[in-house]
């Protein structure tokens, strides 16, 4: 793994983290109504489905 991928990767992890962060508070914290946690939900599956493509495409473009 070249320095390029790795910083790609690292900067994924915190995004996630990022993403759990936010959901942990919307859906938990805050004592959401039933359809503020649905909505929590779905932020969270579209951010981890966005980030991941985001991360790959990232490691797909880097030059050889």
């Amino acid at each position: 793994m070249n320095n390029d991928t790795g910083i790609i990767k690292k900067s994924y992890e915190q995004l996630i983290e990022q993403i759990f962060n936010a959901y942990w508070n919307d859906a938990f914290v805050a004592k959401p109504a039933p359809n503020q946690v649905q909505q929590a939900e779905a932020k969270f599956r579209d951010g981890i489905a966005k980030a991941r493509q985001a991360r790959d495409r990232a490691i797909a473009l880097l030059p050889p």
